[in-house]
């Protein structure tokens, strides 16, 4: 008759297992109370009662109360009994990382044969528990079973992480691959058994650089860590940047045995780099075709490397700007607005513009430049360095100047006439109107410009309005003797539409004036000014 665990069962020993990083280790026994008694028995005769813990189950459904609420280190089941060997499976499975050693009287026979296919680690013969050297054998079993724990715990982890794993043996010919991971099937669309047993050049092909194979090569001959990004191909002969960080392992005794390297694809960073080298290549040229300059800084504003139109520019030599603010050759009263407007472009993605005066060594004055900032930043948000474009714009400001000086002294001398004027561009809105046109109306300017010229006339105007605009934009000059009504103010006068032309090379009519004179006044300056000839 098959042994059957005692119903009345133990209760559970309190003996020692050996100690683990300050943690007693946990000893969990399915047996019958014989052998449970026995195990105990032979731990106190060896001294080895102060150093062990024993866990002990009398039935299946006990142990595996006992797997749910305790971590074992190791769990020993008696093969011997019936119930145990029909749930081996099942206890196994409870067992999760914990290795599960079994016991009968033969552990070769076909009780043992059958356990081991099942998931028993392996089986051991009761004689064995009879000896002087049962803590010595527990230990071995302990020993065994925290080694395989950390292994599974160590695959889980490799396989686990987000990263491609390969490991060669380095103590074989040809050094083949012995391990590979998930994210490696994944990265390279090769499966384990097509490269188990296989060196890793099966990932090079017909655009590999030698020179990366070589570095490889002499890392391993050294049994140094590398890393290096090299071009590698897929199974579908994609290829790809791979970056591979490789490292040795070695024994106890300092022989390397095995290297494992770590493959992440940069295929992506490394386009975009090329990308941008690409680009900044393609606007260098183009800077350099429209005349301006091309600055590479670091976030201090020290020059990244000698710029001959900057030198020529201003005179300084690279020795004087590579490790200094080159701010020195801004105006004095320019460098803090530069200097402010690099802060700000340093602290956003966009780009910011500033203009200011840079010393002209040719001419021996201050030229107007105008510079462009981008910022370039790296994976953690941080400035790198910062690229501007410097252009001499000096002929433009200048330009630009003196026709403000002139349109300012246009406005000066139009504003001393008697006659009323408006200024209206090609929208029909007023834009401008002189002193003598705001006393007719009796209003401030503000209150008029900005608005319509029709919004100002009255019924009538608004008819003829129209026609008269749509004339003077189309470069008619026109003028007529009428009663006028503005904003509430009638007046018989002489009114005049007369197109604006800013540029008289370019046909181009950007808005037109609206004069009003009073006729009688006009007559009065007439016969004043004919006097005048007479007389003179």
């Amino acid at each position: 008759m098959a042994a059957t665990l005692d119903s009345s069962g133990l209760q559970s020993a309190a003996l020692l297992m050996p100690q683990t990083h300050g943690r007693p280790a946990q000893l969990l026994i399915l047996a019958l109370r014989e052998m449970a008694v026995l195990i105990g028995k032979q731990l106190a005769g060896e001294g080895k009662s102060d150093k062990w813990r024993l866990h002990i189950a009398h039935t299946v459904s006990t142990a595996w109360q006992r797997m749910s609420e305790t971590n074992f280190d190791l769990v020993l089941v008696d093969l011997n009994v019936e119930e145990v060997r029909k749930h081996i499976p099942d206890i196994v499975a409870s067992a999760g990382a914990t290795l599960v050693y079994g016991l009968c009287d033969d552990e070769h026979g076909d009780i043992a044969l059958s356990a081991r296919r099942e998931g028993i680690a392996d089986v051991l013969s009761t004689h064995h528990l009879h000896g002087p050297s049962t803590s010595r054998l527990l230990k071995l079993l302990l020993d065994s079973a925290r080694f395989a724990a950390n292994s599974r715990l160590l695959v889980a982890a490799v396989e686990g992480a987000p990263v491609a794993y390969a490991m060669v043996d380095a103590l074989q010919a040809d050094m083949p691959i012995v391990y590979v991971n998930e994210h490696f099937v994944a990265l390279t669309g090769y499966q384990a058994r097509d490269v188990i047993g296989r060196n890793c050049r099966i990932l090079q092909g017909p655009q590999t650089d030698s020179r990366d194979v070589d570095r490889l090569r002499e890392a391993i001959r050294r049994a140094q860590p590398l890393y290096v990004e090299i071009l590698n191909y897929r199974k579908d002969a994609q290829s790809f940047w791979n970056g591979v960080l490789l490292r040795p392992i070695r024994a106890a005794n300092g022989t390397v045995t095995h290297f494992v390297a770590t493959l992440r694809d940069m295929t992506e960073r490394r386009n975009t780099e090329e990308s941008l080298e690409r680009s900044a290549r393609l606007h260098r040229l183009l800077v350099e075709a429209s005349g301006g300059m091309i600055i590479f800084a670091g976030p201090e504003g020290h020059m990244r490397a000698p710029l001959p139109a900057f030198e020529t520019f201003t005179g300084m030599r690279y020795e004087e700007y590579r490790s200094t603010d080159w701010s020195a050759v801004i105006h004095p009263d320019d460098r803090r607005k530069f200097l402010d407007a690099r802060a700000s472009s340093l602290a956003s993605p966009k780009e910011s513009t500033c203009a200011f005066r840079l010393w002209h060594v040719a001419t021996g004055r201050w030229r107007f430049v105008e510079i462009r900032m981008m910022p370039l930043f790296d994976d953690h948000d941080r400035v790198t360095e910062w690229i501007g474009t410097l252009t001499d714009v000096d002929d433009r400001v200048v330009t630009e100047k003196a026709q403000e000086q002139s349109h300012a002294f246009l406005r000066g001398a139009l504003d001393t006439l008697a006659q009323l004027m408006l200024y209206v561009d090609r929208e029909g809105i007023v834009r401008w109107m002189n002193r003598a046109c705001a006393a007719w109306l009796a209003v401030a300017p503000e209150t008029v410009i900005g608005k319509t010229l029709l919004h100002l006339a009255d019924a009538t105007d608004r008819e003829l309005l129209p026609r008269r605009i749509d004339a003077v934009l189309n470069g008619k000059a026109q003028r007529y003797t009428e009663v006028v009504t503005f904003h509430h103010r009638s007046a018989t006068l002489d009114v005049s539409f007369i197109p604006y032309r800013p540029d008289h090379a370019n046909a181009r009519i950007d808005g037109f004036f609206w004069i009003g004179a009073d006729p009688a006044e006009q007559q009065r300056l007439l016969d004043s000014t004919q006097r005048w000839r007479i007389g003179g």
